[in-house]
């Protein structure tokens, strides 16, 4: 028996998507036909061939987000929609729903890195702290919503994280 899954591998590179193909396969079973759905935040979904066993890598040019021609650009954040299967696909898949947090996280990172608290009093380092927990804790929630498909949710989340990160003045 067939049993398909993926993984998410997180890369810190916000121009890949890694996707580790997680299934179990009877030894004695040809895969055939794999194929995996990308649906993009705010794209239309596109469908590639997928390599069973392994991890497979995408980035905006194999998506389809960015012209072949151009460097491929960072993917953009938001939830992500993939369906993965194997013949007979329609009736051989499973489904993801996950969060892509790259490009907030590296903004985050910068801010992190910008909160030299160690030149602060400590009421101000202990506020910079605070607001980097508080936002922190916000993207986790966000990315724990969007993997039970809460996407309302997790987008709500992201956002505030995104709001509090905006106005994050250190």
């Amino acid at each position: 028996m067939i049993i398909l899954d993926i993984d998410l591998i997180e890369t810190y590179n916000s121009s890949i998507l890694a996707i580790a193909d997680v299934s179990s396969y009877p030894p004695e079973k040809n895969i055939e036909n794999p194929f995996i759905e990308i649906t993009p935040p705010g794209f239309s979904k596109v469908g590639l061939s997928f390599i069973p066993k392994t991890v497979n890598l995408f980035n905006s040019t194999s998506i389809e987000l960015t012209n072949p021609e151009v460097k491929p650009a960072p993917l953009p954040d938001g939830i992500y929609h993939l369906k993965y299967s194997v013949r007979p696909n329609y009736e051989i898949y499973t489904q993801k729903t996950f969060l892509k947090t790259n490009g907030i996280r590296e903004r985050f990172d910068i801010a992190f890195l910008k909160a030299d608290v160690s030149n602060c009093d400590s009421r101000s380092a202990a506020r910079f702290r605070s607001k980097l927990d508080l936002i922190s804790f916000y993207l986790q929630y966000a990315m724990a919503a969007a993997n039970i498909c809460n996407e309302k949710l997790a987008m709500d989340l992201y956002r505030k994280a995104q709001r509090l990160l905006d106005k994050f003045d250190c």
